[in-house]
């Protein structure tokens, strides 16, 4: 290989590397810079969805202990304890849900008896001994749980309340579906929400309106991991041409004595972000193409006038001087 060969090939070499490292470094920077407005976007609609979360707890808990506290639930309490008929209660739950704006209101006895129940009066003098069975004190603030309804199982946030009486108290059990909730949210564009729904008996299933093109068996293995760790987790999932990536983020939900009955599913479509980044990538090779091809001609240009003064330096053959046994240039 000629001396002008391989200056050109030294100097392109070190031009290409030095031009791919900075497109490199640029590609990298690009994207580790979109993937934190990913993330700071993701957190902004799970702290809106804890805000109503924790708001809408608030309004049962108020909603519940108002009723427990009005004259008229206090004299039926003490009605029922001096033994009147629980037949003659069978609808008092039913105005007062409807007065409070509850979808769920069960006048429960002290031994678990269901006196009167708002979204399902056919259950009147059935047994609901969950809470009394769990032997802990009765949460103070709002909690997940399934209601059975007539229409299936329904995920709710229910809050309970004692209603005193001078002999055993009886409880007030009222919520909301937490579909409500996921309503008031109004996710910006490329952020969807559901949340799926575990009850202790039968299937899950999503809930919300971000449950379109979603498929359990892609995201169960992240949920299920969120349930048995009990914290969040996340991972990046491949739905395929149609929807391309998305960043799931599953957030487990506080249930009743510590069971995980709901996962809060928060989606980030990656597509805007990768065809940003393919963008970002193309006119980086672009710029590197360019500047390989204007350094290849320019190292070209350098290395033939280099080598040009090597080829033209005089050069004469070596001649052998008899007389002195010496040799030289002649």
């Amino acid at each position: 290989m000629s001396l002008n060969a391989k200056l050109l090939l030294l100097i392109s070499l070190s031009i290409t590397a030095s031009v791919g490292m900075v497109a490199f470094l640029i590609e990298e920077r690009a994207h580790e810079a979109f993937r934190r407005i990913e993330k700071e976007r993701t957190e902004t609609l799970v702290g809106q969805f804890r805000s109503e979360f924790n708001h809408e707890g608030v309004e049962i808990t108020s909603s519940v202990e108002g009723i427990a506290n009005s004259d008229a639930m206090l004299r039926t309490a003490s009605e029922l304890t001096n033994g009147a008929d629980l037949a003659g209660f069978i609808n008092e739950a039913a105005g007062n849900a409807t007065t409070a704006h509850l979808d769920f209101l069960d006048l429960i006895a002290p031994d678990g008896t269901i006196v009167s129940s708002a979204h399902w009066p056919a259950r009147f003098g059935y047994k609901q001994r969950w809470f009394l069975d769990a032997g802990g004190p009765i949460p103070d603030a709002a909690f997940l749980r399934h209601v059975e309804t007539p229409q299936g199982v329904a995920l709710a946030m229910l809050c309970i309340r004692p209603v005193k009486t001078h002999g055993a108290n009886y409880y007030l059990i009222g919520g909301r579906k937490l579909v409500a909730v996921l309503q008031t949210l109004s996710p910006p564009p490329g952020l969807r929400f559901s949340i799926y729904s575990a009850p202790e008996k039968g299937p899950g299933e999503l809930l919300g309106p971000g449950t379109s093109n979603i498929g359990l068996e892609k995201v169960m293995p992240l949920i299920q991991k969120a349930m048995d760790e009990r914290r969040e987790q996340a991972s990046t999932v491949d739905w395929g041409i149609a929807m391309q990536e998305e960043f799931i983020q599953a957030i487990p939900l506080p249930g009743y004595a510590d069971r995980v009955p709901g996962v809060l599913l928060v989606g980030n479509s990656l597509e805007q972000e990768l065809t940003l980044e393919k963008h970002i990538r193309n006119i980086s090779l672009t710029i590197a193409g360019v500047a390989v091809l204007l350094g290849i001609i320019v190292s070209a240009v350098f290395a033939s006038r280099i080598n040009r003064p090597v080829r033209s330096w005089p050069k004469q053959p070596l001649r052998s001087d008899r007389a002195t046994g010496m040799c030289g240039w002649r």
